[in-house]
Order: C-alpha cells, then sequence, then structure tokens
C-alpha cells in the first residue's frame, strides 16, 4: 500500500504500526511515482507487506475488537460516572454538568 497523507493523519499511523506499505506527503507526484517504482522493483516483498497488513486489520478492527473496546469506554463512563455521583459531583459529560 502507498499512502499518500499528512504525517498526522490516522491511516499512516496505521501504515507505519503495521509495515504494510509506504507513506509519501501529499502533493509531491514525483515521491509517488519514485515509490511506485520502489515497490515495483522490489515486489518480492509485497505479499509479505499485505499478510502484515491482514493481521493488522484483524488485530486491530475486526468487529469483536470494536467491540470490546466500545463496552470497555462505556464501562469506564459508567464507573467515573457512578464515582462523581457519589461523592455528589456532576461527571463532566452528564447533562447537568451541560446546562
Amino acid at each position: 500500500m502507498i499512502v499518500a497523507a499528512d504525517p498526522d493523519a490516522e491511516t499512516v499511523a496505521d501504515v507505519e504500526a503495521s509495515g504494510c506499505g509506504w507513506v509519501v506527503p501529499p502533493g509531491r507526484p514525483e515521491l509517488l511515482a519514485a515509490q511506485i517504482r520502489h515497490a515495483y522493483e522490489h515486489r518480492d516483498g509485497l505479499a509479505e507487506m499485505g499478510r502484515r497488513g491482514r493481521e493488522y486489520v484483524v488485530a486491530e478492527f475486526d468487529r469483536s475488537v470494536a467491540l470490546a473496546r466500545y463496552r470497555h469506554a462505556i464501562e469506564t463512563t459508567l464507573a467515573l460516572s457512578q464515582g462523581a455521583r457519589a461523592s455528589g459531583k456532576a461527571h463532566p459529560l452528564s447533562a447537568s454538568s451541560l446546562r
């Protein structure tokens, strides 16, 4: 995978974390062309990069992983809210704190 994106883009972090491709800055067609040539000249490693990308997606974005993360976020938010309620303080995200 060749990604043309700003360095702070989420996609860049994913490509770097997974080792599944290369990143070039946007608006630099000469760098994109050079990276395409590099990929073509080193295509024997592309299957391995694809395998790493697939493993990363399954580990990070699989439905069960996403649901577990949402569940954890909800449980953490509820625990914070209950703790704030017990101490008499409004949780920063509660309806009463938004008035």
